[in-house]
């Protein structure tokens, strides 16, 4: 039998993103759990890829834009919505950290959370509990609430089973 935790997840990132200009698209790659999972150019509203997020306690979903010249480029990407299994992520995409890897010259790398906007190069994560679907369903705090009258404990069972047997 597969575990929860090793059944594939399909993630969809829809973002905005700079038009094209003279040095070409932003660039932007999707890692989960420290690997590359998506590279591309940012010239459509959406990238979808599938993981599997594993043995870990907890994964990590990153989103990472690259490849700006800072004096040269106005590019940017900005993550609008994620989605897990067609589960739309809503306030959880606020609970991201977005790190800057700003250019020498700037001496402070700021980590500033809750922001979607990437205008530098530099990255936005979100971590996860594993099983990462339980930590959606908790976290958005939804679930299927029993009917009054259905509860199953094991005295239920037995008693069901008596009854029929």
């Amino acid at each position: 039998m597969i575990e929860l935790k090793q059944v594939p997840i399909t993630i969809k990132i829809q973002y905005s993103a700079a038009e094209y200009s003279d040095s070409g698209w932003a660039l932007a790659r999707a890692m989960f759990d420290d690997k590359i999972v998506a590279n591309f150019e940012a010239n459509t509203d959406s990238i979808e890829f599938p993981v599997v997020p594993g043995n870990k306690l907890t994964s990590c979903l990153r989103l990472e834009h690259y490849g700006k010249n800072y004096i040269t480029d106005k590019k940017y990407i900005e993550a609008k919505k994620i989605y897990i299994n067609n589960i739309d992520l809503e306030h959880i995409v606020w609970d991201g950290v977005q790190v800057a890897t700003l250019p020498p010259w700037d001496k402070n790398n700021p980590v500033m959370p809750g922001n979607l906007y990437l205008g530098h190069n530099g990255y936005i994560e979100w971590t996860f509990k594993n099983p990462l679907l339980k930590d959606i369903q908790h976290r958005l705090n939804k679930g299927v609430p029993q009917i009054n009258g259905q509860e199953t404990s094991r005295a239920v069972l037995e008693e069901m089973k008596q009854y029929f047997f």
